[in-house]
């Protein structure tokens, strides 16, 4: 069998022309880009291509899916990728390892889905990159009006319409302050900021809620899932680990991660 493995890299990555049954082996450089890896790929015919699991793998994927050649995405964590492990640590040492220890079938697997599911994935893990943003935002506010002896509400009610209009109150463009007053108009950027950041939540988790309503497997999940809406309890856990049985339980944890927190 010949066997293609990528070390894949930024702006270069080192390709392992590898052929498993008298274990001669190739190397070359080539570009990170869609354009150089085909070429490399129609040229080598492989019959089959080999990389690590990293942020451009699912491009690569596709790519080699295209072509109508077998794709081994490889789970590095491993003790047998270890560096405390392993005497010889470059790139040309990786491509060669992961070429042998797919010939041999020693390599932990990775799924890498459709590009669709990864875009929907993406956009669930961004809603929670801006929860985060939003909650930090938060934090600095009140961290703000402390340091000037001043006291929020505990819990949401500083976030209500009436405790967000007490706060544009006391802020000033940082335009219009003086000396003294420097925290209203740090006050008054913040709260530009949380604004800014709830709007875009709201239109985040609008498309999201569409494409739930379009999905079946979605519809199907919040039908069981009304029945426990507290995902501490037992009655959810046991639901997820039915849906586990059934092949949808990445639906749940996408239902539940795009509208947990709110």
């Amino acid at each position: 069998m010949r066997i293609l493995a990528l070390d894949l890299g930024k702006y270069k990555s080192v390709a392992c022309d590898y052929e498993a049954e008298n274990g001669r082996q190739r190397f070359a450089t080539i570009l990170t880009n869609p354009k150089a890896l085909h070429d490399l790929i129609v040229d080598l015919e492989p019959e089959r291509v080999v990389i690590e699991i990293c942020s451009i793998a699912g491009w690569v994927s596709d790519l080699v899916r295209s072509l109508g050649i077998e794709i081994q995405v490889a789970n590095p964590a491993d003790e047998r990728w270890q560096w405390c492990k392993v005497k010889t640590k470059n790139d040309r040492a990786d491509a060669l390892k992961l070429a042998q220890l797919s010939a041999m079938n020693q390599l932990r697997l990775v799924y890498v889905p459709q590009s669709e599911i990864r875009q929907w994935r993406a956009l669930i893990a961004y809603r929670q990159h801006l929860v985060q943003r939003r909650t930090k935002i938060k934090n600095h506010i009140r961290d703000l009006l402390l340091r000037e002896g001043q006291l929020l509400p505990r819990y949401r009610s500083a976030w209500t319409q009436e405790g967000i209009a007490n706060l544009e109150a006391m802020s000033q463009p940082l335009s219009e302050v003086s000396m003294a007053e420097l925290w209203r108009g740090e006050l008054a950027v913040e709260l530009a900021q949380f604004t800014a950041v709830q709007g875009q939540l709201a239109d985040l988790v609008a498309k999201l809620d569409e494409l739930g309503a379009a999905n079946r497997g979605v519809q199907l999940l919040r039908t069981i899932l009304a029945w426990c809406p507290n995902s501490s309890t037992p009655a959810r856990q046991n639901v997820q680990a039915a849906l586990r049985v059934t092949g949808i339980d990445w639906y749940a944890r996408c239902w539940w991660k795009s509208r947990g927190a709110r």
